[in-house]
């Protein structure tokens, strides 16, 4: 199947499947569309995504309006190699970890560092970040030289997609869709990425089950993380739930329940396993947000319109 680069007045383009060689002019095609602040719609290893730069804090908003999504909801960014991830997040585990994981359809929640856009997922000191295994939008990355923030294309609320038609109510908010027909990788289950927490050295917890969960694990227990995974912070990806890289709460964080239980902290309330939702940190109270100190002692503060233990354990989108 060859390449058309004619975008219709439903600014679609006809690519090949999950090809090696993608033509340059493909790829100046979606460039060009991203360097406006536009927002485009991609094929990738597990399901249909919509992509902006992450570094785009207009792009960024567009897509939380075409989703129609929770601001609080944060959003993955995609790099083309691993090597690249340390730019915009602090690495806790071994690199031949990370390359047991990746590219492939697997999400990895590390600390972020200041260089990611601080309007990106401002409700959070997280970041979710993929490799691909999908060499379109490698090559974009790379020739875009910053990550792109990638979610899944739907509507907030609706079960993700594996042919562009299926979206087709979104076209004409988007600037380009990039059409490689039908993504069987995933096929009827519709699976996104597992994502799974290791920004706590030592500790893996998974946030979602998606595809390559059983591999995910293994490549995690072989290289000695332990498993700190909660049932009430695990959703498993569906039919009826868009999963693709929504990932995790506004302010968790990886921890130890036990360690957790055991800390006591003058002045403060411990939030161990509750039964609505998991958080590590300790916290203060005021009128207008939360201080929260996350186990590496470092006082971040966040903003928050919303009692701390009010919050929903569900920020995986549903």
């Amino acid at each position: 199947m060859g390449t058309t680069v004619q975008p219709t007045s439903a600014h679609i383009v006809k690519i090949s499947g999950n090809q090696d060689n993608v033509p340059n002019s493909v790829i100046e095609v979606a460039i060009a569309a991203l360097r406006r602040g536009g927002v485009i719609a991609v094929p990738t290893d597990t399901i249909y995504g919509l992509a902006c730069l992450a570094q785009s804090t207009a792009g960024v908003r567009r897509i939380y309006e075409i989703k129609g999504r929770d601001e609080r909801k944060p959003i993955a960014i995609c790099v083309h190699k691993i090597s690249a991830i340390s730019e915009y997040a602090s690495i806790t585990v071994s690199e031949k970890l990370l390359q047991q994981l990746l590219p492939g359809p697997v999400t990895v929640v590390l600390p972020r560092k200041p260089s990611l856009n601080s309007e990106l997922n401002p409700h959070t000191n997280l970041i979710g970040i993929r490799v691909l295994d999908f060499p379109f939008v490698r090559k974009l990355v790379k020739a875009l030289g910053e990550p792109l923030a990638l979610t899944s294309a739907n509507r907030s609320g609706e079960a993700s997609c594996i042919q562009a038609t299926e979206f087709q109510s979104l076209w004409q908010e988007l600037d380009v869709v990039f059409d490689a027909g039908a993504i069987t990788s995933s096929g009827s289950s519709r699976l996104g990425s597992t994502v799974v927490d290791i920004s706590k050295g030592g500790f893996y917890k998974i946030i979602r089950k998606g595809s390559a969960y059983s591999e995910t694990c293994k490549h995690l227990q072989e290289f000695g993380l332990a498993d700190a995974t909660s049932d009430c912070e695990m959703t498993e990806s569906s039919n009826s739930t868009p999963p693709e890289i929504d990932h995790l709460a506004p302010i968790k964080n990886s921890h130890d329940h036990s360690k957790v239980l055991e800390q006591k902290t003058d002045g403060k309330e411990q939030h161990p396993c509750l039964e609505k939702g998991c958080h590590s940190q300790s916290y203060t109270k005021n009128e207008n947000e939360l201080a929260l100190k996350p186990s590496t002692g470092v006082e971040v503060k966040q903003r928050s319109d919303e009692p701390f233990e009010k919050r929903s354990k569900n920020d995986i989108e549903s």
